[in-house]
């Protein structure tokens, strides 16, 4: 009988343990968790699932930290050189918002500028055909898990002064792109030029040879 009396005590030790993985399964991730999450699929070259994770991190915490993070990281992404569907505008549009709201003193300022001059670089804001017709593969999409709400997202950061926040960086010069196209112009004209040099070679040539049989059927006439 003695016994018995621990069962109730056994009984609500058991539901509050319940209760508590109940909570705990229910709870909202943890937005720093997932942001560390998002980083290594990145780093292992789950490009797609990386953007997804980010794009709803900065999306949830839009004015904290580690949205910031999130917008810097995934506009780092849609520039990789693995990612088939780059996207060098929204690159370059997330890069900028980085600059507009970031603390003037914000150390990751540099990367950011480099990754918006980078965009630039490869035609941001020029449209382009070619890159219209890729594949999405990498582009921020709707989450695949954990719509609910995240959690943890830190103190928000409150919008600098907008008399404080640097301009947004330019060029030195024509973008890279622009350049590349000038070249493939040149090169096309240059070789249109040469078609055209080679048609009229070959004109002067059939001219020549009819000239020269002309000349031999004068000769065979003009001999006693």
């Amino acid at each position: 009988m003695q016994s018995m009396s621990f069962i109730p005590a056994l009984l609500v030790v058991s539901g509050l343990a319940g209760c508590a993985s109940l909570h705990h399964a229910s709870a909202p991730p943890d937005a720093h968790e997932r942001f560390a999450d998002a980083v290594t699929r990145y780093d292992y070259g789950d490009l797609a699932g990386a953007a997804r994770e980010l794009a709803w991190i900065r999306e949830q915490c839009a004015g904290h930290e580690v949205g910031q993070q999130a917008t810097l990281t995934l506009a780092a992404l849609l520039l990789d050189a693995r990612n088939h569907g780059s996207d060098v505008d929204s690159a370059a549009e997330l890069a900028e918002t980085f600059l507009r709201t970031a603390d003037p003193s914000n150390w990751q300022r540099p990367i950011a500028a480099t990754l918006y001059l980078a965009a630039l670089d490869r035609g941001a804001g020029i449209q382009d055909t070619a890159t219209e017709t890729r594949t999405d593969s990498a582009r921020p999409a709707a989450p695949g898990r954990a719509s609910a709400p995240l959690k943890n997202c830190g103190p928000a950061r409150p919008l600098p002064n907008a008399a404080s926040v640097p301009t947004l960086p330019v060029l030195p010069g024509e973008p890279l792109i622009a350049r590349l196209r000038a070249v493939r112009v040149d090169r096309e004209q240059l070789a249109a030029t040469v078609d055209s040099l080679r048609t009229a070679l070959d004109s002067a040539r059939q001219e020549l040879t009819a000239k020269d049989k002309e000349l031999e059927r004068i000769r065979k006439t003009l001999k006693p």
